[in-house]
């Protein structure tokens, strides 16, 4: 802990500061939580109120839809409408193709601009379902204005569009097979006509609609009923979106960043949000777990990420109407909606941090009026803690706890005192009692000194009749000359053990410092010893084993190498034959390369001749045209001169007898004029047919000479590949003769390999004889695993004697074995079972 806080001035008022701030932060947490939970509850509760009113204005309004489509769907004026302009459509002049002609009059040639058709009352022609709509089409519109529909629509019972208001593509058509017959329209026309009944309503969601540009649309239709309950026709509206968009936009008490709105079971929203300058209406897409929850019928309440990624507080319940199920959401952002919550912590925060410097004051005044007399008694303390007895003790005159604590403080003051005028008198007895028991130590001490440099470790200090400090040391120096003497005993015993073999002896006793440094080196050196006299026994013995294994192998290694010998001149004589083989095919390749070529030029001509027959065969073809052209003239003339024969005819029969002569010759003209106009047909039709036979001979004489240009291109890419065979054979050839040189190398090779091979056989033999010298040498050492056992009878002299060493001299150094031919490296694992279980080896 820092020194300054562990003083009672600065502990006591931070007690006093911590205790209230836990008190009053206790508080405020309290207070804050009940106040979160209260604006929590709130803001749920205004969040669910505002979707269940929307999801409620939004029944209200749809149910106000069903009671206008009901009462529209009950007039007697919609019966006679749909029967006036079903007869006025069948008596449309150009029966059979009314769509046209509606869409003709009241789109193509309405005088009114685009977004303005539904202003023209009657068109221009005169028929009756022009007069008719005259009649019913004001009062249409009017309803339509006043209630904010998109359109209105009358269908006959067979699926024509007999009347809208507004007259679009699918105007005039016929919606239950004609080009809008899958659209929502034309859905809508087929639910409300196969159920002609008189309470029967059909609603579709919101879908893209194409004769309305790909605009959102939604329809609600109903069946249209004569007095006898028979279906007349279907009437069906198209949903007003603007109303939709009003209804949803409403956001009173939802703040800055609130809002409701409709998803759909695709998850796109079915209304246009306040915060988006684009329309959102199936183009935003919300794929929000509440969301999801909301279109399986749950309602209910989350703080979650919006269709915008930000935090927002969300409350959401499904609403169903007509078999469409949409999710109401109704949300703000979280930082919105707690804004309260967030003005009321900083109040809170500010009310503890002005209570806290309160109590911080309160603190610092009790703490200074406890802490200044300690401070004051606690200097005192320290003072008589140095043996400064000599001061004035403060606050002696207090009656409460520090009083006390300044009159027990004076008591120790006196004590202390009285202690230093005895420890005064006492000094010199003590001083010189000291000096004598000292020179008596001192000889005694000398004595045994010399004892021990004698070498005499069992002397001792006699202690006898000693007192006090002098027994202590006594004492001490015996025990050190104990540990000396039993050191020395230990290193003796270990020293003889080593010299007679024995390396399993320990020094087992416990000492300290430098004694105990010496007993861990003495055991150490015993336990490295003994471990490499270990190990050398097993690499004698594994080399014992591995020479054994070597020269097993090297024995297996010479027959295989003859064996091989004898394979090598097989492969070498059958190299000889394939190389023979291999320059007769490089040979005949070198000749089909040479025919290759004379074919290549072959198609080349061939190629050329046919080219030259494409382009006499398109002179024919432009020849043939000419005459075509030619012939036409002909019959031209032929029509002119049978005109002009026509005209004399009749000029002949106004002359009257006159002209009788004239018109004989006029006749004949004509005459001959039809009989040329007829050959120049034929000859034409002729010409053409020989065009065609032409045009056709171009195109098989075209396909010849792409047929030999691809020969072409094919013998060329042949001729190459037989050049690269014919290059690939006399490297081929070179390459054999490669082999066979070096084939014949090898089989030298494998004969000196086979000398080698019995040379290294003796060799090992040697290496065999040297091993076992070693395994006896190393048998005279015992170590823990039971080492040295097989030769346990053998003497010291012996075995120095056998290893030419000497036990009570310095260590002459062993003769060197006898050098072998070659080095012999070391053996890894059984090499004559490695050799026996390789099939691959077996070759060799």
């Amino acid at each position: 802990m820092n020194k300054k806080f562990s003083k009672l001035s600065a502990r006591i008022p931070l007690m006093i500061v911590g205790v209230a701030v836990i008190s009053v932060m206790g508080i405020s947490a309290l207070m804050y939580s009940q106040f979160h939970d209260l604006v929590k509850t709130e803001v749920e509760e205004r969040l669910m109120v505002a979707a269940d009113l929307k999801a409620h204005e939004l029944k209200s309004w749809l149910e106000g839809i069903e009671a206008d489509i009901e009462g529209l769907a009950a007039n007697p004026s919609t019966v006679s409408a749909i029967a006036n302009f079903e007869a006025g459509w069948k008596a449309l002049p150009g029966q059979g193709n009314a769509t046209a002609e509606l869409q003709r009059l009241y789109i193509y040639d309405n005088p009114h601009p685009t977004g303005q058709k539904e202003n023209l009352d009657r068109a221009s022609d005169d028929s009756f379902y022009s007069s008719m709509h005259a009649k019913y089409h004001p009062g249409f519109r009017t309803f339509l204005r006043s209630k904010g529909y998109y359109d209105i629509f009358l269908f006959n019972a067979n699926g024509d569009l007999i009347y809208s208001v507004y007259k679009e593509l699918d105007y005039a058509t016929n919606l239950r097979i004609g080009q809008w017959a899958d659209s929502g329209l034309g859905e809508a026309f087929r639910m409300a006509a196969n159920n002609p009944s008189g309470d029967y309503i059909f609603f579709n969601d919101f879908a893209p609609y194409a004769p309305s540009h790909g605009a959102p649309a939604s329809f609600i239709s109903k069946p249209v009923l004569g007095a006898d309950g028979t279906l007349q026709g279907v009437l069906a509206f198209q949903m007003p979106i603007d109303r939709l968009n009003m209804l949803m936009k409403d956001r009173t008490g939802m703040g800055e960043t609130g809002e409701t709105y409709l998803v759909g079971q695709d998850q796109l929203m079915r209304s246009d949000s306040p915060h988006s300058e684009e329309s959102t209406l199936l183009k935003q897409k919300v794929e929000t777990e509440h969301v999801a929850r909301a279109l399986n019928g749950e309602t209910g309440y989350d703080i979650a990420a919006n269709y915008n990624g930000v935090q927002s507080v969300v409350a959401y319940e499904p609403v169903e109407y007509r078999g469409v199920v949409w999710a109401m959401v109704a949300e703000q952002s979280v930082n919105e909606a707690f804004a309260r919550e967030g003005e009321i912590i900083r109040q809170i925060v500010l009310i503890v941090l002005l209570g806290m410097g309160v109590i911080a004051g309160i603190g610092v005044f009790v703490g200074r009026s406890l802490s200044k007399p300690i401070t004051a008694i606690v200097g005192v303390m320290t003072r008589v803690a140095k043996d400064e007895f000599d001061v004035q003790i403060p606050s002696t005159n207090r009656s409460d706890e520090i009083g006390d604590i300044a009159r027990s403080l004076e008591v120790f003051r006196d004590a202390g005192l009285e202690r230093i005028e005895m420890e005064k008198r006492n000094e010199e007895n003590v001083r010189r009692v000291q000096e004598e028991a000292e020179q008596r130590m001192t000889d005694e001490i000398g004595r045994v000194v010399e004892q021990v440099a004698e070498g005499d470790l069992a002397a001792r200090v006699d202690v006898d009749g000693r007192e006090g400090v002098i027994i202590e040391i006594g004492n001490q120096l015996n025990s050190v000359l104990e540990v000396i003497e039993s050191v020395n005993g230990e290193l003796k015993a270990s020293m003889q053990a080593i010299a007679h073999g024995d390396l399993t002896r320990r020094i087992e006793a416990d000492y300290r410092g430098e004694f105990n440094d010496i007993k861990v080196s003495v055991n150490t050196a015993c336990a490295e010893l003994e471990k490499m006299v270990t190990q050398t026994t097993q690499s004698v013995t594994a080399v014992t084993n591995s020479v054994k294994e070597i020269s097993s192998g090297t024995d297996d290694l010479s027959t295989r190498t003859e064996r091989q010998a004898s394979n090598l001149e097989e492969t070498a004589a059958a190299i000889e034959e394939l190389s023979t083989t291999v320059r007769q095919n490089a040979d005949n390749a070198v000749s089909a390369n040479s025919l290759t070529g004379d074919a290549k030029t072959a198609a080349e001509n061939g190629s050329s001749i046919v080219g030259n027959t494409v382009a006499a065969m398109s002179q024919i073809e432009e020849m043939s045209s000419r005459i075509v052209n030619i012939v036409g003239v002909i019959d031209e003339l032929s029509h002119q001169t049978n005109l002009l024969a026509l005209n004399a005819a009749v000029e002949a029969a106004r002359a009257g007898e006159a002209g009788k002569g004239f018109e004989v010759v006029a006749s004949e003209v004509r005459s001959l004029a039809q009989r040329s106009s007829q050959s120049s047909k034929e000859i034409r039709e002729l010409i053409l047919s020989s065009d065609e036979q032409v045009k056709k001979g171009v195109s098989l004489v075209g396909e010849a000479g792409s047929s030999l240009e691809e020969i072409v291109s094919q013998v060329d890419k042949v001729a190459t590949i037989v050049s690269e065979i014919a290059s690939a054979c006399q490297e081929q050839a070179t390459g054999l003769d490669e082999v066979n040189s070096a084939v014949t190398s090898l089989d030298e090779i494998t004969q000196q390999n086979a000398a080698l091979v019995e040379e290294t056989t003796a060799s090992v033999g040697a290496l065999s004889n040297e091993a076992d010298r070693q395994s006896q040498i190393i048998s005279f050492f015992r170590t823990s695993d039971g080492g040295g056992d097989s030769f346990s009878g053998l003497s010291v002299e012996a075995v120095s004697q056998h290893a030419n060493v000497r036990l009570d001299g310095p260590v002459q150094q062993a003769p060197a074995a006898a050098s072998s031919p070659r080095a012999v490296p070391e053996a890894q694992g059984n090499l004559a079972v490695a050799f026996d279980d390789d099939p691959d080896w077996d070759e060799f």
